[in-house]
């Protein structure tokens, strides 16, 4: 159980920064965002809870797109974000909002 209230707080502060990161637009969330990911991930895999099991592959689709960000923001040129660059990224963060709620209405959370 101690691995699935880590795992909420975790959930909770990635759809916090989603939020941010939507209302904003700033990009410098993004550096939060990645660590917040990578720890939801971890702890996800490995945990041997079945409810955390059951995530795998939301867990999945929020780590592969957040890479996909990671990606395309290195291809950006100059300080700010492209056009092609920014709606790129915005696809990949709802995909990751989208795989978030399913998380969250699994955990009943919603």
């Amino acid at each position: 159980m101690e691995d699935t209230e880590e795992f909420v707080k975790k959930l909770l502060l990635l759809n916090k920064q989603l939020v941010g990161i939507f209302k904003t637009g700033n990009a410098e969330i993004l550096k939060d965002m990645n660590k917040t990911v990578q720890e939801l991930c971890d702890i996800q895999k490995r945990s041997s809870e079945l409810l955390l099991q059951s995530v795998a592959p939301e867990c999945l689709i929020i780590g592969e797109n957040f890479n996909h960000i990671v990606t395309v923001m290195r291809t950006n040129e100059g300080e700010t974000m492209e056009d092609s660059t920014q709606k790129a990224v915005n696809h990949f963060l709802h995909v990751i909002n989208d795989a978030s709620v399913l998380i969250a209405k699994k955990f009943q959370l919603v």
